[in-house]
């Protein structure tokens, strides 16, 4: 399967939205800002702030997932159902056990092929054949691999996702970014549980004030010329004043302004 179509135009996407700054508007102040994807390093600071509140959880169960390929004309396929059918099974597992949290992640193989991972807390075993015939029955396999937790002190969710969203950040082999890119798939998912723990304590971070309104986005290199002509120090988040003159000596900056602020 060839799949360096996807990565190239993975790429191309990639190199125009890490070039570009979005910018909002109140009055004669304009808030820059850098965007950052999931795919890029600055996006691994704030995650694993929000994921190291997670690992206070014990967790019972490694689980894999995989699907079989003979059941799909189209890779693309792939990604949409492996989620669907994970969502039945999840179902199935409440019905069948009681409520639990857990920690889903999509991983692909070297052949582009999506499986999950996941860890499951509130469930003390399932019998793999049960595993198997319940999976299969939805479509995903026969193929299921599971195993128990004994060691709690090596396993922190923070941990053990990172090492997959340093994956999906990888330079050397980007399939793994651009089939999530071209499927739109999330890398992992949680339970509502684990959602209440991490929105539950106050995460550091920039407020943005109000009354602020957006206006698109400016390529980096513009506005590192208005910067230095201005003499203002560029970083990933600035808060900058204008004049009416700077609206006419740097409109690849302000494309979209509106000079009554002024009046």
């Amino acid at each position: 399967m060839n799949l360096d179509p996807v990565v190239r135009e993975f790429n191309l996407w990639r190199e125009s939205y890490i070039s570009k700054y979005v910018y909002l508007c109140k009055e004669d102040l304009y808030l820059f800002i850098k965007q950052c994807s999931r795919f890029d390093e600055d996006y691994i600071i704030p995650l694993r702030k929000k994921l190291k509140k997670l690992d206070c959880i014990l967790w019972d169960l490694k689980i894999e997932l995989t699907i079989d390929p003979k059941k799909f004309l189209h890779l693309r396929d792939e990604f949409p159902f492996i989620n669907k059918a994970w969502n039945k099974l999840r179902s199935w597992l409440q019905r069948r056990y009681g409520d639990f949290e857990f920690f889903r992640i999509l991983e692909v193989t070297r052949a582009g092929r999506p499986h999950l991972h996941i860890l499951i807390s509130g469930i003390r075993w399932i019998p793999q054949q049960e595993l198997s015939k319940i999976w299969d029955k939805y479509g995903g396999g026969k193929v299921v691999y599971i195993r128990r937790v004994y060691n709690q002190t090596n396993l922190k969710a923070c941990k053990y996702v990172m090492k997959y969203v340093k994956k999906s950040l990888g330079e050397k082999n980007k399939v793994y970014s651009a089939l999530l890119f071209a499927t739109n798939a999330r890398l992992f998912g949680i339970s509502r549980g684990c959602q209440s723990l991490i929105r539950g304590q106050k995460t550091s971070g920039i407020k943005i004030k109000k009354g602020f309104r957006f206006l698109g986005s400016v390529f980096s290199i513009d506005l590192l010329e208005f910067c230095e002509k201005k003499g203002i120090r560029m970083t990933s988040f600035m808060f900058v004043k204008v004049s009416p003159r700077d609206y006419w000596e740097f409109p690849s900056v302000f494309l979209d302004y509106d000079v009554t602020n002024f009046v």
